[in-house]
């Protein structure tokens, strides 16, 4: 009998080609002023003068994209995050509108409290598109004391101009949590939609993490899940619940580590419910946690709104070394593979971090038919290489993720997938210094793209020109 994974490296095969000359020219002629088109990198416009970072983008099933982002800028003399969108409306015939500076919008407004100050510069926000709609959430300072947080929503839609944004008020979202500590593991709340495979629009699911105990170097954290549900004319959420407690990600023995400690993932499955992971290290046993172990955890659960969450399967997964801090877990699915599964790829540090020695990525297939079964397509890494910041695409008959690789030569974002062997190509980018690839994937193309998938491609770069961090896009049909 033919195994799973040679049947699912064949059917990859013949995308293989197609893959490699895509990604190879992504660094090709930026595209004519006031619309961008297939296979054009464009950077894309902010309103503050910082470095714009933790990029991410979405498309609707409209084939419109958003991006939203982190912008960092000063206020008298002080350093302030603030969290900004933008929207390319799609016009037809592989063609999208290209946004101008004036037609940024700002999200949540850094005068009103958010990442002021000594704020962690690794909070982030999220992005999903729910139909023809996005949501977007980020954890907000309460008061300018970064100690508390918020985590706050918004609805945005797509227009051939600025994006219309669905909030309480301008620079402000809509708050379903209002009692956050995030002490030291930065918020990074991940998005999923829900309902997306019975075609429920503008529904998601987040989830994020709470410090919940601190001793010195040992840390502890919570995983909160909450619903947010922008259907009707408002806004409702349900929750925040506690899906897990007493998460160990210590203090690294050399010190840091340094960015988000506790970086969770979701997707929604076929059957509609819920997976997640995230990473967990402890350098010292306390509270029933065993000392000196690494690794992912997987979980699937139920939800229902008016319920709580209902825990189903749970695994955790090590990297080569179970010492080794595995990190940002993330995870894709498709609503038309037939093999009902889940990819699921991160990356695991050294004690130290990256800094201090190798990085690797690892690539598994989550199959939740029969519990949690693993497939592991064994990511080629490489001697010599730190490869990190993975993100999977995951579509019929297609498997291949981007990452983050450092080297002797320069930082570079590497695509591969299992039809290519141990072999990684090189995507040709703009700017300099590319880092954070960020992906969505449209499976049926929009009205009027017949045939043909969607996957725009993001990542963050050195503008030659400012000296700032900036952030490139490029669309593929695959």
């Amino acid at each position: 009998m033919t195994s799973p994974l040679r049947t699912l490296e064949s059917r990859l095969l013949s995308l293989a080609a197609s893959l490699v000359s895509l990604w190879v020219a992504l660094g090709s002629t930026m595209p004519a002023q006031g619309s961008v088109g297939l296979n054009q990198t464009v950077m894309l416009p902010v309103s503050a003068a910082g470095d714009a970072d933790h990029a991410v983008v979405a498309v609707n099933s409209n084939g419109d994209l958003a991006v939203v982002w982190q912008n960092k800028s000063e206020i008298s003399g002080t350093s302030v995050r603030r969290i900004e969108a933008l929207c390319l409306s799609y016009l037809g015939a592989g063609r999208w509108s290209l946004p101008t500076t004036a037609e940024v919008v700002t999200l949540a407004d850094p005068t009103l409290g958010l990442m002021g100050g000594a704020a962690d510069d690794c909070w982030k926000p999220d992005l999903e598109a729910v139909g023809d709609h996005f949501v977007a959430t980020w954890p907000r300072a309460v008061a300018g004391d970064d100690s508390l947080a918020q985590m706050e929503a918004v609805l945005l839609q797509a227009t051939s101009s600025a994006p219309v944004v669905l909030a309480p008020a301008s620079g402000v979202g809509f708050v379903f949590d209002p009692q956050l500590v995030p002490g030291s593991a930065s918020v990074m709340p991940d998005l999923a939609r829900m309902g997306g495979f019975s075609q429920v629009a503008d529904q998601t699911g987040v989830v994020y993490v709470h410090q919940s105990w601190q001793q010195g170097s040992l840390h502890e954290f919570e995983l909160r899940f909450a619903f947010l549900n922008f259907q009707g004319a408002g806004f409702q959420f349900e929750g925040p619940f506690v899906l897990d407690s007493d998460i160990p990600v210590d203090d690294f023995h050399s010190g840091g580590p340094y960015g988000a400690r506790v970086i969770p993932d979701l997707v929604e499955w076929q059957d509609g419910s819920l997976v997640t992971a995230y990473g967990r290290y402890a350098q010292a046993a306390h509270f029933g946690n065993p000392q000196g172990e690494g690794a992912i955890v997987v979980q699937a659960f139920d939800f229902q709104s008016g319920g709580v969450p209902q825990m189903g399967s749970r695994l955790s997964l090590v990297g080569s070394q179970s010492l080794l801090w595995q990190r940002r877990p993330n995870l894709a699915t498709s609503s038309v593979d037939g093999e009902d599964t889940v990819s699921m790829v991160w990356f695991e540090y050294p004690d130290g971090g990256i800094q201090f020695g190798d990085a690797d990525v690892h690539y598994r297939i989550l199959d939740l038919q029969n519990g949690l079964q693993i497939t592991d397509l064994a990511f080629p890494n490489q001697n010599g290489s730190r490869d990190a910041f993975p993100v999977p695409v995951h579509g019929s008959g297609l498997r291949a993720c981007l990452v983050y690789s450092s080297s002797l030569q320069g930082p570079t974002i590497r695509g591969w997938t299992p039809a290519f062997g141990t072999q990684l190509e090189t995507l040709v980018t703009a700017g300099t210094d590319p880092q954070r690839p960020a992906v969505d994937l449209l499976e049926f193309g929009p009205p009027g793209q017949a045939g043909g998938r969607l996957l725009p491609i993001l990542y963050e770069a050195t503008d030659s020109a400012s000296g700032n961090t900036r952030i490139f896009l490029k669309i593929l049909r695959l």
